[in-house]
């Protein structure tokens, strides 16, 4: 059985692959690993941005808390993945509350000291860019199928073909589906549709608009 601090080490360098064994060293001796129960609150929204959180065990949802007191899922994670990390680099309070979904272990790691690191630009900063601009992306997905969501699934299609067709084009079409908030079928369904109405044309996988105005117009009559 793994003890505390080995399970520690790994899921950091598991996360910071440039880490050597005496940085990991040096990160755990200011880092709190603990254990969360499912339900229980990890961060609440506004919280300082003293640890940067890293999830090595379970799952954990982060959300928020509406006007009328509902609860708006952000994005539920799976270890091992960091957590929070854009307040950490800009130093602002956590935009969303925290908590274990399952029994969930975190490290937490003392970001000031984190900071002072003379490993940090090379094997910690690079690690945090990419796993906000992992975050980023999914937040801009989430976003285009909220806009989508109130559409009939034709003017949907429709609308994304108009703003993205080179995203459309470059995504498998599961992909295209899940942000659309639609079933493969549908899509699949409702892209053979609009070909058959002359709106668009396949070209082996790729898709190309033949009458913008008739797409234009699906959408604005939905």
């Amino acid at each position: 059985m793994l003890t505390r601090e080995k399970r520690l080490k790994r899921c950091l360098q598991s996360i910071f692959p440039l880490l050597d064994a005496d940085a990991s060293d040096k990160i755990a001796a200011y880092t709190l690993y603990g254990a969360y129960e499912s339900g229980e609150i990890i961060v609440y929204e506004e919280d300082a941005p003293i640890y940067l959180h890293l999830l090595c065990e379970g799952m954990i949802r982060i959300f928020k808390i509406g006007a009328k007191n509902e609860e708006i899922v952000m994005r539920d994670i799976d270890a091992i993945h960091l957590v929070g990390e854009m307040a950490n680099i800009k130093q602002i309070g956590f935009p969303a509350s925290i908590r274990a979904l399952q029994s969930a272990k975190l490290a937490k790691i003392e970001f000031a000291k984190l900071k002072q690191e003379p490993f940090f630009a090379v094997a910690i900063l690079p690690v945090l860019l990419d796993s906000i601009s992992d975050k980023l992306n999914h937040h801009v997905s989430i976003n285009i199928q909220y806009t989508f969501s109130r559409l009939p699934v034709k003017a949907k299609i429709a609308r994304y073909l108009l703003e993205n067709l080179e995203q459309f084009n470059s995504s498998k079409r599961y992909q295209v589906a899940k942000t659309l908030g639609i079933a493969a079928e549908s899509l699949s369904r409702t892209l053979k549709e609009l070909e058959s109405q002359g709106c668009i044309a396949l070209r082996g996988k790729a898709i190309v608009i033949t009458d913008l105005q008739g797409l234009e117009q699906i959408v604005l009559t939905n």
